[in-house]
């Protein structure tokens, strides 16, 4: 897929958000997400993961792909940050396995 064929997830996307179809913006979101990921655009990937984090904030899997973008942007600290909220996301949750992955990757991180 080319680059402006996948811009249009995102316009997709944003049309689905002004209707207030949160679901469907989602979906095209993602889509480009992974699109962009694959392409090795981990900061645009990055940008679109934190949009679908403003529409959806309880999203801990779309959180767990923005702290994996950091990493691979080399933001280091911010990655942490996001796991340590996945952490504490997930304990508050009772996921006490969603809270040990997120503080073991957290750990990992050098």
């Amino acid at each position: 897929m080319d680059q402006d064929a996948a811009r249009e997830y995102l316009r997709r996307g944003d049309a689905f958000a002004k209707t207030g179809d949160v679901a469907a913006a989602i979906g095209e979101y993602l889509a480009f997400a992974t699109w962009a990921e694959s392409a090795g655009f981990d900061l645009k990937a990055v940008a679109v993961h934190k949009q679908v984090l403003n529409l959806a904030p309880e999203r801990r899997d779309i959180r767990r792909r923005l702290a994996e973008g950091y990493i691979a942007l080399g933001l280091l600290d911010d990655a942490r940050s996001e796991l340590e909220r996945i952490a504490n996301e997930a304990r508050f949750a009772g996921d006490q396995a969603a809270h040990d992955d997120a503080l073991t990757r957290s750990a990992s991180i050098s």
